[in-house]
């Protein structure tokens, strides 16, 4: 069955409610013997501060008001626009006293208003002052209806990425869209390469030909087919569908059989019997569910099915299932007919879901993603999605991080897609989960502005952890050992401690918005910062993270040294600043006993602090208290002297601060210039080595300038350190990685330079630009097996002050910051970021620059 054409359903969503701001209120039900409230000041509301609370602030006079009530719902309501009913669907009303100024309602609360924890709905609220005496009631609302979400579920901190996607990507048979399926096609793998995607449940991808003509194949390519072709083109050949072929035997009456899964062959293994044929007839319906009908009206040509399967992880062999669903579309704006629609897909969710529990005896975790054609505002009912949180399901969006959830996932080709105003768009497409901790983060995956989109869906895209379901090892699993996945004869899989974690970038502090801290930090002023249980970060069981540190609108120059929580303070600096000007560092520091690191800094300064990544407890990364290894202005490691412009000295690195004699293979150091004679770089390198001609720290005279680096060790246990310009050198280590570690440290090499073209165009990034730069198959870095490069960053010829980002190509973008930009300096940072499927990460830029980035090592994964 085709959907209807583009722009329908959309005029469908707004006849059946969106969920605009009502109209201002005028009307009161006063007595006139009754004085009335004063008007509100204002009126404002936060998710939280507990999962699943809210909080409602509001600013009042507090004159002829007995009470405060607050009411509800599901849907926008009003008492004036005759457009919209009283009262919304799932209306509650909540109470405050005369002295109250705010109200918290409980996520106990927010249930039975509606929007249980993990739902991902939200409420539409209004204010009301009531003043009620003997002589009679009145009241005053605040003229505006409001809306608000519930604070989400906290985070997943421990358990493997598990990276979803949920995308209908409109039939070929839809031959009147702006652009045929063959010619979007290219657009919706690139889409799916580029978020890095483990799953993703797929609708109208259909098993009939590419081209959208009805009628036999003939030979001629299927649409599921042709995905997979454009997929292998772009070099993501390992993404494989469960099954490309009909469900139902040819002849046989049937609606859309577009709904699909496809998965990253390379990472996962399909468990279930799904398959092309039966027999020698191209057809299947083992990995599927019949859905049910309306009694009355319909035939089996509305009937749909639901696909599944099961999964296993291929690192850890932890199993999951995976859903997908594409409910049914019909819709009416007769209110009567709209609710046997909405029942309808409310009973063919719960068969969706119903038929997989039957297979899953085990309890294992399940993914359903869907386009389930419903949304929160539909004023007749939002029960597919009710039955879903029923049974146990939570919805992606209820996740900390979220990216364009205003919008609306289905954009009906629109070249400019238009902000609703209530800060929740209607979201038709799905990712629910059920056994799982909360999501980490989702995106609405789309452009405001964008002439050619992939389809009239966004795609939708959710982080998640897996939870481990037992299947590791022991008795009852698959693979190797006794019985079992992994090794040993019984209990579970140890973890895997030998990697290094990235997470997605995620600010903990922000002292100019009072995240974190409440003022800037003070001079000789201490900060702690928990970072265990955040930020992707697991409560317990990290030995060391990284972290970006950013000094912002300093009262004068000093620096800021990290180190773990519970130890004391070395002499050693991570980040060394000047007034008023912004500057980062990026700093691998142990974690203390108590799960929090510590920041000290010798001056007054506003700080950022963003986690990137850590390493588990015995991972083969030994952070270390941050100790002096060199400092030629005492004379600490080498002469008691600058060292001379285009020289070099030889650092002895292993057998001191902690760092062992034998077995290191490269040293986490933080790199000081200071005292410069004039405008230089420093190289460092192992010794022993050819010098490249990448640099590692850019300084100029008058400024003191620090960079960390993750540094191959050399002969003799050393690193060499080259200057271009006279200057004084510090060098403070961090840590350690053994010869045998999952880490490469390499030769320095350039991968990225746009001054000279190098790696992309020859040309600066402009204001809000983006290099997407290939890093795997380079300069030492294998073409595959890397889950992350250490990069040395740098920015040079900023023309304002901005930020640089470096992240997965294809990932969403965060408010961390890799590199704070100064004109007229050249500034580097080191960054430790994951590369996409594909192996590219890109690189952003709030302000005009040019950009350079060297290749210092990678991580195996």
């Amino acid at each position: 069955m085709i959907r209807k054409p583009a722009g329908t359903l959309t005029a469908l969503v707004l006849a059946l409610g969106l969920g605009t701001v009502a109209a201002p209120l005028t009307a009161t039900t006063a007595v006139a013997a009754v004085a009335r409230p004063a008007s509100f000041t204002s009126v404002s509301s936060t998710p939280g501060p507990q999962p699943g609370e809210v909080t409602i602030r509001w600013t009042h006079d507090g004159k002829n008001t007995t009470r405060y009530e607050v009411e509800t719902g599901l849907t926008s309501f009003s008492r004036t626009d005759s457009s919209m009913p009283l009262h919304a669907r799932g209306w509650k009303v909540f109470t405050a006293p005369a002295g109250a100024r705010s109200l918290t309602l409980t996520a106990e609360q927010t249930a039975a208003a509606g929007a249980p924890l993990g739902s991902a709905n939200h409420l539409y609220f209004r204010l009301r002052a009531v003043n009620t005496t003997s002589a009679g009631e009145t009241f005053r609302d605040h003229p505006n209806l409001q809306t608000v979400g519930v604070a989400p579920p906290t985070p997943a901190a421990a358990g493997t990425p598990l990276r979803v996607g949920q995308f209908n990507v409109r039939t070929a048979r839809a031959t009147t869209d702006p652009q045929t399926w063959l010619q979007r096609v290219p657009a919706v793998a690139r889409q799916i390469i580029d978020h890095r995607l483990g799953l993703v449940a797929l609708q109208e991808l259909g098993p009939g030909r590419a081209d959208g003509v009805s009628g036999s194949t003939g030979g001629r390519p299927r649409q599921t087919e042709s995905l997979l072709t454009e997929l292998a083109k772009q070099d993501a050949g390992r993404y494989k569908l469960i099954q490309t072929t009909p469900y139902v035997k040819a002849g046989t009456e049937a609606s859309t059989q577009g709904m699909r899964i496809l998965y990253d062959s390379a990472k996962y293994t399909m468990l279930s019997p799904c398959a092309d044929k039966t027999g020698s007839s191209a057809w299947n319906d083992v990995c599927t569910v019949a859905l049910p009908i309306r009694p009355s009206g319909d035939s089996d040509s509305d009937r749909r099915k639901a696909v599944y399967s099961l999964f296993a992880d291929k690192a850890t062999g932890e199993r999951f299932y995976f859903v997908s669903v594409h409910l049914d579309a019909r819709h009416s704006t007769d209110a009567a007919v709209e609710r046997t629609y909405d029942q309808l897909r409310a009973s063919q969710v719960a068969a969706a879901v119903d038929g997989v529990a039957r297979q899953n005896s085990q309890g294992l975790p399940v993914v359903l993603g869907g386009d389930i054609n419903t949304w929160q505002n539909n004023k007749v009912g939002y029960t597919a999605h009710d039955v879903l949180v029923d049974k146990g399901f939570h919805d992606t969006a209820a996740a900390e991080q979220t990216t364009n959830l205003r919008f609306t996932t289905m954009n009906d080709f629109k070249t400019t897609l238009a902000d609703p105003g209530t800060g929740f768009g209607s979201r038709l497409d799905v990712l629910m989960t059920k056994g799982f901790e909360g999501p980490v983060a989702w995106e609405n995956v789309m452009k405001v502005t964008d002439s050619a989109r992939p389809s009239d869906h966004n795609m939708v895209t959710a982080e998640l952890r897996l939870p481990g379901d037992g299947a590791g090892s022991g008795s009852g699993g698959t693979g190797t050992g006794s019985g079992g996945t992994g090794t040993g004869s019984g209990g579970t899989t140890a973890p895997d401690t030998d990697g290094y974690r990235p997470v997605t970038p995620t600010r903990v502090v922000d002292t100019r918005a009072g995240t974190g801290a409440a003022a800037p930090l003070a001079a000789q002023g201490t900060l702690a910062i928990p970072v265990a249980g955040r930020a992707g970060v697991p409560a317990t069981g990290v030995g060391a993270v990284v972290l970006n540190l950013t000094s912002v609108g300093a009262r004068s120059g000093g620096y800021l040294t990290a180190y773990p929580s519970g130890q004391p303070r070395t002499t050693a600096s991570t980040l060394n600043f000047t007034t008023g000007t912004s500057m980062a560092n990026s700093v691998v520091v142990g974690v203390g006993a108590d799960g929090a690191v510590q920041l000290y800094g010798s001056a007054a300064t506003d700080v950022l602090v963003d986690v990137q990544g850590w390493f588990p407890t015995g991972s083969d990364y030994t952070a270390l208290s941050p100790a002096r290894l060199l400092d030629t202005r005492n004379g600490t490691g080498a002469a008691k002297a600058p060292v001379a412009g285009t020289q070099k000295i030889d650092l002895q690195v292993t057998g001191r601060g902690g760092v062992p004699a034998s077995g290191v293979g490269s040293v986490v150091l933080n790199l000081t210039a200071t005292g410069a004679s004039g405008t230089g770089y420093l190289t460092a390198y192992p010794a022993g080595a050819s010098r490249p001609g990448a640099s590692t720290l850019n300084y100029v005279r008058g400024a003191t300038t620090a960079n960390g680096t993750v540094l191959k060790v050399g002969s003799g246990g050393k690193v060499s350190l080259y200057v271009s310009a006279g200057t004084h050198l510090v060098a403070d280590v961090q840590g350690w990685f053994p010869t045998s570690s999952d880490l490469t440290g390499l030769t320095p090499a350039r991968l990225l330079d746009t001054r000279d073209g190098t790696g992309a165009r020859a040309a600066a990034v402009p204001a809000g630009g983006r290099v997407d730069l290939q890093v795997t198959g380079r300069e030492g870095v294998p073409t595959a097996g890397v889950r992350a490069v250490v990069l040395n960053v740098t920015a040079a010829q900023a023309a304002t002050t901005g930020f640089v980002s470096v992240r997965p190509t294809g990932a969403a973008t965060t408010s961390a910051t890799d590199l704070a930009l100064v004109p007229g300096r050249a500034i580097a940072n080191r960054v430790i970021v994951p590369v996409s499927a594909d192996g590219r990460v890109s690189l952003s830029s709030t302000a005009q620059t040019e950009l350079v980035a060297d290749v210092v090592g990678y991580l195996a994964g």
